[in-house]
């Protein structure tokens, strides 16, 4: 099964963030297959293909973790790219604050991992919101276009989970496996 740990904010600022973006959608809609509001999360961890037991551990491992959501808010700012804004393939809001929040939480979890055996990502943690993925070839996301849907919405982090990840024809499915609050 393919496994990823994902923290969740609050359904209210997911809605606000929504009506917001709801004119960019119309804008980009023949160039970007866009993620379900309700699948929408702050990837921490992508684990891959993993077996039962290796889900088991990290259930176990997310049990020993502190999280207390209660006090940490983030604050969505910008619309913004994967790789970079001239070759836009992954659309996604940053954040102005709360960013530390995520890769402290981050850090916390890879090094929890890594003394369970899972592999150290390798890569930086850039913490965001993914909105969409291009459907095609990469493309220029206009600067233009990012001022206009600057964002400024404050979201509560609600749960760090485990998900399990089923890709399917019309979209992932993320079912959540684990949660904590």
């Amino acid at each position: 099964m393919r496994l990823f740990i994902g923290a969740d904010i609050n359904s209210r600022s997911k809605e606000l963030i929504e009506n917001r973006l709801s004119n960019l959608k119309s804008e980009l809609d023949n160039k970007i297959n866009w993620v379900e509001k309700d699948n929408w999360h702050l990837t921490l961890k992508f684990l891959g293909e993993s077996t039962v037991k290796e889900k088991d551990k990290l259930i176990d491992i997310l049990k020993e973790t502190d999280f207390c959501g209660e006090n940490k808010y983030l604050q969505f700012s910008r619309l913004d790219a994967f790789p970079d804004k001239d070759a836009a393939k992954i659309i996604y809001l940053g954040l102005s604050r709360g960013k530390n929040i995520l890769i402290d939480l981050h850090q916390n979890l890879e090094n929890k991992l890594s003394k369970n055996g899972f592999q150290k990502d390798v890569r930086e943690y850039k913490p965001h919101l993914t909105l969409g993925r291009n459907k095609g070839k990469p493309f220029k996301l206009k600067k233009e276009l990012g001022q206009r849907y600057l964002i400024n919405i404050y979201a509560r982090l609600e749960s760090v989970n485990l998900y399990q990840s089923k890709l399917k024809a019309d979209g992932p499915e993320y079912i959540k496996l684990f949660s904590i609050k």
